[in-house]
């Protein structure tokens, strides 16, 4: 059985996952081979002999075909070429409305999977929009077992002991299995993040050719991660139910708390999605005792003041430092002035809106009259 390196260490982590809480001898045992033999396979070594092929299937409770390769080898394409190259050149012995018709069927293929029209080229919410369609999700929160399901994903919630990520997407080669990981010990808001990040991974794995399995140790395809990170934005918060469901006037940090309950996402998933539907001037921070860690301004707002440097220090008489002292976040939205935060002048009245969420750290939302 033929196999390419990336396939072995697929197969190698899927088995490392079926075997759960089993040992490598009981392993050994059912499929009638030996502790090497199995230890060689979990570490993307070797791949399973094609003679046990069904045993391993049996004992993981799993199909033969979970555990073979969806790649094409250089054996396996050039038997196909070797085929091609017998039909094509029989085709002079064809009548001429069939040789047209299979000219045409030829074209037709390269047309939709070389010049534009496969999935390769779809965005992560043009992905996103097809997925909820295919399973049928048209509110908020997005139900992600549906589709999990529907797609015969395995979800797992554990401990993750000595693994340095919040989850990770084990997938046999063929696409036939798959099982996403998550940290068990993650807020709710971060774990649905997480796994509409690790089917990310799993839907757009011929889009951005890159590896299913994003297990810790493999070298990280940053292009990847960002497709997986804008799916999952667009997964959980689509553009078009975040712009129905905020109000044409912004009320203040009450309304993240608003989107964070309704689609089920961290106020931090919430805020950056308001930001960037939002059509005014606007922008979200996060503070440690008046010191910028994160913000997301608008585009509008963007343009006129660049980029917001973590490490600012805000003036004493924002709203921020009257929550700090009062420890009380009942204020309301009040004018402020934007050289307080922008460290530049601009024209128009803006509001500011904090409330303290644990500690020093401070939540604050500014926007435009």
């Amino acid at each position: 059985m033929a196999f390419i390196k990336e396939d072995l260490v697929q197969i190698g982590e899927l088995v490392k996952f079926l075997r759960k809480d089993q040992t490598q001898k009981w392993l050994a045992e059912q499929t009638k081979t030996t502790i090497p033999i199995i230890s060689n396979i979990e570490k993307g070594k070797r791949g399973i002999p094609k003679k046990k092929l069904n045993d391993f299937a049996k004992a993981l409770k799993v199909t033969p075909t979970s555990l073979t390769s969806r790649h094409v080898t250089a054996t396996s394409l050039q038997e196909d070429l070797k085929e091609m190259g017998l039909a094509f050149r029989g085709l002079k012995e064809l009548p001429i409305e069939a040789r047209n018709e299979l000219v045409a069927t030829y074209r037709s293929l390269r047309e939709k999977y070389l010049a534009g029209k496969s999935v390769i080229n779809k965005s992560p919410s043009d992905l996103a929009t097809e997925v909820l369609k295919k399973c049928g999700i048209k509110s908020a929160p997005v139900d992600l077992e549906v589709i999990t399901s529907k797609h015969g994903i395995h979800l797992a919630r554990e401990s993750l002991v000595n693994i340095n990520c919040d989850g990770l997407i084990i997938c046999s080669p063929n696409r036939e299995f798959a099982a996403i990981k998550i940290r068990d010990s993650l807020p709710q808001g971060r774990s649905r993040f997480t796994i509409a990040h690790e089917l990310g991974h799993y839907f757009s794995a011929e889009n951005l050719e890159s590896e299913i399995n994003c297990s810790p140790g493999k070298q990280k395809d940053k292009a990847g991660e960002r497709f997986a990170d804008e799916f999952a934005a667009n997964l959980l918060m689509p553009r078009a139910w975040i712009k129905k469901a905020i109000p044409k006037k912004i009320s203040g940090v009450k309304l993240i708390k608003e989107i964070s309950e309704k689609f089920d996402v961290s106020y931090e998933a919430a805020a950056f999605n308001i930001i960037d539907v939002c059509e005014k001037d606007c922008a979200v921070y996060f503070s440690d005792n008046g010191v910028i860690q994160w913000s997301r301004l608008s585009k509008t707002l963007y343009s006129k003041v660049g980029p917001f440097p973590r490490g600012t220090q805000l003036a004493t008489t924002t709203q921020v430092f009257k929550v700090l002292r009062s420890h009380d976040s009942r204020f309301g939205p009040e004018k402020t002035k934007p050289e307080y935060w922008f460290r530049q002048s601009l024209k128009g009245k803006f509001l500011e809106s904090s409330t303290v969420t644990y500690a020093q750290k401070t939540l604050s939302l500014v926007w435009k009259q």
